[in-house]
């Protein structure tokens, strides 16, 4: 398929010029393999341009944004709309919660977009951020203790790491 902006230049068919572009939505059914999930996806709705001569079938941004939320959901992973209501849950701009939880900022901004799909580890780590927002305290601790040179691991003997992020906490 094509993009819709090599069809905005002219709305005669670019492959053959042979006749106008028609606009249609369709339903689409297509296998999609996620993180060695393959799923069977069925997409209503689909908005595409179509060439009556030769068959062309030209999609743009619409379309990509609508194949990317059936494919989520087919995956049973988050939605692009989803991921940015857990960061603005959390009161972060993809900056600040792409420093909070490792996440590359280009990469939040492509889920967010609908650019690119979470993998299936990362999408359980959005979860785990949507389920609970209690865990931004959590990163921040693991943060701070990774910065200080603490400990992850605080065992019945040793309250020292505890310690630590009161701390860096109160700094």
């Amino acid at each position: 398929m094509n993009t819709a902006a090599e069809t905005d230049r002219t709305s005669r068919c670019p492959v053959c010029s042979g006749a106008e572009l028609r606009s249609e939505t369709r339903t689409e059914t297509f296998d999609y393999d996620g993180d060695g999930d393959k799923v069977q996806v069925t997409v209503d709705k689909v908005p595409v341009e179509v060439c009556p001569a030769c068959g062309e079938v030209f999609s743009g941004p619409e379309a990509g944004r609508i194949r990317n939320e059936a494919i989520c959901k087919a995956l049973g992973y988050l939605t692009p709309q989803e991921i940015r209501r857990v960061r603005e849950r959390l009161n972060l701009t993809q900056a600040g919660f792409a420093q909070l939880t490792g996440i590359g900022e280009a990469t939040i901004s492509r889920w967010e977009r609908g650019r690119l799909i979470q993998n299936r580890a990362m999408n359980q780590y959005l979860s785990l951020l949507a389920y609970d927002p209690g865990i931004e305290v959590t990163l921040l601790r693991i943060k701070f203790l990774q910065k200080a040179g603490g400990s992850l691991f605080v065992d019945a003997d040793n309250s020292q790491s505890g310690n630590q992020v009161a701390d860096v906490l109160q700094q």
